[in-house]
């Protein structure tokens, strides 16, 4: 009862006004801790007395902290609230609560130094200390804090690095690995080449993480495309699977690594071959030379491969000529995930797709697949919405209310998911009603 008396104290300072007791300057009562806390305990009962105390901020501290210590998860959630709202001036108190004897006090202080973002900068050299704690808990909240600081924890570049490392870094463990690595790619272009030496590692689990962290960082890991496109002809068919994936990761910028993931396309590994297929799709570059090599992978023998690639070509939603004719095909594809997805490649193409309505509106009464229903309805309220967006003249508006009305009595009548159909619905109706509008205001 102790702790829940100090967290809702806690709640409360910061937000009144500084004042004085009895004559006394506040500054003057504040400096007498004995009394704060008295009057502390006292204004849990009446709030009146709490606005002597307001800026005491210090004081209320150990209180907060002590609160971590509750068995209650939701009492330990609200103090890393109240800390974290209080902001910059908690941070000294939650760097002494790391070195605390009590495990739960140490994670839930770097918990909360986590919730401050970059203001907790500070703490940066401690939570770099309690990446080595015994506790998993405190390690993974540590790593969470660094990351959430960006380039400021730029610092514990090796510290997260070595994480990798850890012999720890298994099985249940692999969580707190993964926030090292999400941690690395939070503060950006400055862990880019410690994390190229960390790919070319001879350990499997830290090429793994830093492949991992390289293709969260953007644009920001250009650097190491190059180390990367090695990785896709590597003798080790694992390198060639993340390397492809940390490529896609990093997008447009990597398009250099065009070719080698085309040619990763027809690698003896389906795993290294999906993965390419969703690189390629993600970079949205080369269209002339990787969409004719998307579709050829629409043949693969591996379904996982047939539907990265058809994901691949709606991401790209380039060279609808060859892209849409290909995507429909693929609804005759053995694999429903694959017939799924197509549909869903297709809304993404918009008004490129516009040939695909009425494979869409046949989709409509498949009965095998209620998912390629709902992705079919979904497509082609986007690809009507599309088709008005860009309709230049009232020729093309004609034609654009011609396909509407049709979708739109076809979805009335199909059995589809209601959220998916209203969905659809409504995204036409808004169409027709526009166009109706139009010609009002043009009479």
């Amino acid at each position: 009862m102790r702790s829940v008396k100090w967290l809702l104290v806690g709640v409360a300072i910061g937000s009144l006004p500084w004042v004085g007791v009895d004559g006394v300057s506040a500054q003057e009562w504040c400096a007498d801790e004995a009394k704060v806390r008295e009057r502390l305990e006292r204004a849990i009962n009446n709030l009146e007395e709490i606005g002597t105390i307001a800026r005491c901020k210090q004081v209320a501290f150990p209180g907060l902290i002590g609160v971590f210590e509750d068995s209650r998860l939701v009492i330990r959630l609200r103090a890393v609230g109240v800390l974290a709202r209080i902001g910059k001036d908690a941070v000294p108190a939650l760097i002494t609560a790391l070195k605390d004897e009590n495990l739960h006090v140490r994670w839930m202080a770097a918990d909360t130094l986590g919730h401050m973002g970059a203001k907790a900068k500070d703490a940066v050299p401690a939570l770099i200390t309690a990446l080595k704690d015994e506790s998993s808990g405190v390690r993974g909240s540590a790593a969470f804090a660094l990351g959430s600081m960006g380039a400021k924890a730029k610092d514990a570049i090796p510290a997260l690095i070595a994480t990798f490392k850890d012999p720890r870094c298994k099985d249940l463990e692999w969580q707190i690995c993964r926030h090292a690595a999400n941690a690395l790619a939070s503060i950006g272009r400055d862990a880019v080449p410690a994390l190229i030496v960390a790919f070319k590692d001879e350990e499997r689990k830290v090429q793994n993480l830093a492949a991992f962290a390289l293709g969260r960082m953007d644009a920001e890991a250009k650097d190491a495309v190059p180390e990367l496109i090695s990785g896709l002809k590597d003798e080790d068919s694992n390198v060639r699977r993340i390397a492809a994936a940390a490529l896609g990761g990093i997008g447009a910028k990597a398009k250099d690594a065009v070719p080698s993931l085309i040619t990763a396309l027809k690698d003896e590994y389906f795993f290294v071959r999906e993965n390419a297929a969703e690189a390629l799709g993600r970079m949205g570059v080369e269209p002339k030379v990787t969409v004719p090599a998307l579709i050829a992978a629409l043949k693969d023998e591996d379904s996982g491969v047939r539907e990265s690639a058809v994901i691949a070509l709606g991401n790209m939603a380039a060279k609808p000529k060859i892209t849409v004719p290909a995507l429909i095909a693929s609804f005759e594809d053995k694999y429903l995930p694959v017939r799924d997805r197509a549909a869903f490649a297709l809304g993404l193409m918009g008004a490129e797709a516009k040939a695909a309505v009425p494979a869409l509106i046949g989709a409509l009464e498949n009965e095998y697949s209620y998912f390629f229903r709902e992705n079919a309805a979904e497509a082609l309220g986007k690809i009507i919405t599309s088709l008005y967006n860009t309709a230049k003249n009232s020729e093309q508006l004609g034609e654009v209310e011609k396909v509407a009305l049709t979708t739109r009595q076809a979805l009335q009548n199909a059995e589809v998911r209601k959220l998916s159909k209203q969905y659809a619905l409504q995204q036409i109706n808004q169409v027709l009603n526009d166009i109706a509008e139009q010609r009002r205001t043009q009479r």
